[in-house]
């Protein structure tokens, strides 16, 4: 088995001898690996989560390389390297906006920002799930070998995603200048809506990581859904767009309320309704425990069905 550099630095980390396994010609021979699960008996549900949460505290500088090492790894040997971080937006911004602006003729005088936020907080979402579950799937062999607690691999992603939407909100305000739309005091409020909507990715992300190890296809039909979440969300549109029979089913989608708010914030510089703004932060809570609990009552599984 080979082991990549950055393996052997989570290993060091870890504090952990790990030994590749003797090998039967080319293929390796079937040893008893360790598992960081009790074997005998199993764990009430919230007694084990309250003990991954204990060693995901413990291992703290295992979550802080494997968070760099994303951000190292995403575009590592491009050209314009960390300038990724700006001009990804703008240029997935661009293309948009020739289709809904340009060919389509949809779109006003500052339809353009609007598009941009709806994009930048819409990767922020999506990358934050998907990065989640692909570190999962990348670092399969370290989980065969090495005991440690699984839960570092989606928060890693998740808050190396967090870095790239700070570049890209910076990357925004920018944008937003050459529509005289300048930074404001009130753009704080970016910060609390910005904290759900990583609650509720990492929620996802735990809840899908999971689900990728039993089902592999789960990381390839989550880009095609999160595709069609976009468009079901007010991102290209506003909500006054959707017919009003509609409204009330059309409001259980959380970014029916978060993307509005951040519009509000960066657009007109007001505050967003907080009432509904704090309902979506319970939403979110919610799903994240109970993501993270199905994460941890299948995690025993991962290394046996790597």
């Amino acid at each position: 088995m080979r082991w990549s550099s950055e393996d052997r630095t989570a290993e060091r980390l870890l504090g952990t001898r790990v030994s590749c396994p003797p090998m039967i010609g080319d293929a390796p021979a079937r040893v008893e690996l360790p598992l960081n699960v009790h074997t005998s008996g199993r764990k009430p549900l919230l007694r084990e989560a309250a003990g991954e949460l204990r060693a995901l505290v413990r291992h703290h500088e295992l979550l802080r390389y494997m968070t760099m090492n994303s951000l190292r790894s995403t575009y590592d040997g491009t050209f314009f390297g960390y300038l990724w971080w700006l001009l990804d937006p703008m240029l997935n911004t661009a293309v948009y906006l020739f289709m809904v602006g340009i060919v389509m003729q949809r779109g006003g005088g500052d339809f353009a920002l609007f598009l941009a936020t709806s994009l930048v907080v819409w990767k922020f979402f999506s990358s934050s799930t998907r990065n989640a579950i692909g570190l999962m799937g990348s670092k399969a062999p370290l989980m065969r070998q090495v005991m440690f607690p699984r839960s570092v691999l989606p928060l890693a992603g998740a808050l190396a995603e967090t870095v790239r939407f700070g570049f890209a909100v910076v990357a925004l305000l920018l944008f937003g200048t050459l529509f005289g739309v300048y930074p404001d005091p009130s753009l704080w409020a970016i910060v609390p809506i910005t904290a759900i909507i990583l609650v509720l990715g990492l929620g996802f992300g735990y809840l899908l990581s999971a689900l990728n190890i039993l089902f592999r296809d789960t990381y390839a039909l989550t880009g095609y859904w999160f595709q069609l979440w976009f468009y079901l969300s007010p991102g290209l549109y506003t909500i006054d767009a959707i017919p009003e029979r509609y409204q009330r089913v059309y409001m259980l989608n959380p970014f029916a309320t978060l993307l509005p708010a951040l519009h509000t914030v960066i657009l007109d510089h007001e505050s967003p309704d907080w009432d509904a703004v704090a309902k979506q932060g319970v939403v979110a809570s919610g799903f994240l425990v109970v993501g993270f609990l199905v994460f941890v009552r299948l995690q025993r599984l991962f290394a046996k069905l790597q």
